[in-house]
């Protein structure tokens, strides 16, 4: 109850009361993070970075602890500290590799200044093929599960697979191998991240990382993205895996349909443009007509945004209309702070997922 009271009224004194009178609740961390950057906003840089120090110390697996940290040392740049800010960025770093606050901690020390465009056409990473790898050869499956489970998958049997292991003698290579080969794409990814421990840095070596930001129609980004050298295909892949898990056949709550979340009337508009027949649902299911429609969307919201990847990801998440009236009021002089000033709790995390999906994916792959 004072968790939602808090999030309705924004109300200092109610996350305090949590953090305070409840610290081993699920809410304690989050509650002190709000007030961590309550204190930020407010330039009160003294008492943010105390506040850190505790939350560092008591939350150290939150969800909020990178964004903590993160922001406590960009508060010690701002107060001349920048040695101990490089301390607490290196922690993130090794501590949360693979989050999108070590790749920003790494890009302010790197001084990357532009970080939010997207690089020129010459750094573009692309594959014009892909397929998800093997786990085992046939030598190994035999031994670790039998001759007719290695006879099962020679004959496409990867549901009847799930269905006869159970998880107690299923390990989560295997298990994700057969989720993948059995077309359950978001079960293969969920899998596989899930397998992946916080201090694992990305390694395309690593069959965990390759399934869990896998370059799935590979062959259709490539044609649709790569060949026409305005977006990334990996800022494609990034999205993709962001919106659907690759799974063609999803239609969210509101509607949005396929591999890139199309709605139907901005399908219809972009086939009208392109000259194409109108999509019907199933349609936008296939992939190819789905990509096709969202590459160029993307294509659309890039090059109105002059390649700010902060506006156009978050265009095609919020709309074009609600990012213009974000940039009239919000300032762009520090993009971190215009990220956290993101009015929408979806797109601004939204935007953050897909940027560190995007920096992964160039790790892995590049």
């Amino acid at each position: 109850v004072i968790w939602e009271l808090a999030k309705k009224t924004n109300d200092k004194q109610y996350y305090v009361t949590l953090y305070t009178d409840f610290p081993e609740s699920f809410y304690a961390a989050e509650s002190m993070s709000k007030v961590f950057w309550q204190e930020i906003k407010r330039d009160n840089f003294v008492k943010a970075i105390e506040l850190s120090k505790k939350h560092w110390a008591l939350y150290p697996y939150a969800n909020s602890h990178a964004f903590v940290a993160f922001w406590s040392a960009k508060a010690l740049v701002k107060q001349g500290n920048k040695s101990q800010a490089d301390e607490i960025f290196n922690k993130i770093i090794n501590e949360h590799p693979h989050h999108y606050y070590s790749y920003r901690a790494k890009q302010l020390m790197e001084n990357e200044n532009k970080w939010y465009k997207m690089p020129p056409v010459n750094m573009f990473v692309s594959f014009p093929n892909w397929n998800w790898p093997k786990v085992y050869n046939d030598e190994e499956l035999a031994k670790n599960y039998g001759s007719d489970v290695l006879e099962l998958t020679k004959i496409n049997q990867f549901d009847y697979l799930l269905e006869l292991l159970d998880d107690g003698n299923l390990n989560k290579r295997f298990k994700m191998f057969l989720e993948a080969q059995s077309g359950n794409y978001i079960k293969a990814i969920r899998t596989a991240y899930f397998s992946i421990k916080h201090e694992q840095k990305p390694n395309h070596n690593d069959i965990f990382f390759q399934y869990a930001f896998p370059l799935a129609y590979a062959d259709l980004v490539f044609d649709r993205a790569g060949k026409k050298q305005k977006v990334d295909p990996m800022l494609v892949h990034s999205l993709i895996r962001q919106e659907s898990f690759y799974q063609k056949d999803i239609v969210s709550k509101v509607g949005a349909i396929g591999l890139m979340q199309v709605m139907p009337y901005t399908a219809k508009s972009l086939a009208r443009q392109l000259n194409i027949r109108p999509p019907r649902r199933y349609d936008m299911m296939q992939p190819a007509t789905n990509i096709t429609l969202g590459v160029y969307y993307m294509e659309q919201v890039f090059e109105e945004f002059e390649n700010n990847m902060i506006n156009a990801i978050a265009s095609y998440n919020a709309g074009p209309g609600a990012v213009k009236k974000w940039i009239k009021k919000y300032s762009f002089e520090d993009p971190d702070f215009y990220v956290e000033s993101i009015p929408y709790e979806e797109t601004r995390n939204y935007v953050k997922q897909v940027l560190n999906n995007y920096w992964v994916y160039r790790e892995l792959y590049s």
